[in-house]
């Protein structure tokens, strides 16, 4: 659903929804020794680079800043 070929910025806000959402609709039930693992696997197949001194449970996307 996302246009490759002419993002914008409203791309962006529909892929950081997504993986905030798969982060607590799949990740939310894993036991805290396998967050790991599926957080390393999204950030993967994401192919975004997010960085943070926290894990990706920990992190927002602010709609407001879009980032």
């Amino acid at each position: 659903m996302i246009n490759e070929e002419e993002p914008s910025e409203d791309s962006d806000v529909i892929e950081f929804t997504f993986i905030f959402a798969l982060i607590w609709s799949l990740g939310g039930c894993l036991k805290p020794e396998s967050r790991k693992k599926f957080e390393d696997t999204l950030k993967k197949i994401s192919g975004r680079v997010i960085n943070s001194p926290s894990t990706m449970y920990d992190l927002f996307y602010d709609y407001k800043d879009l980032k």
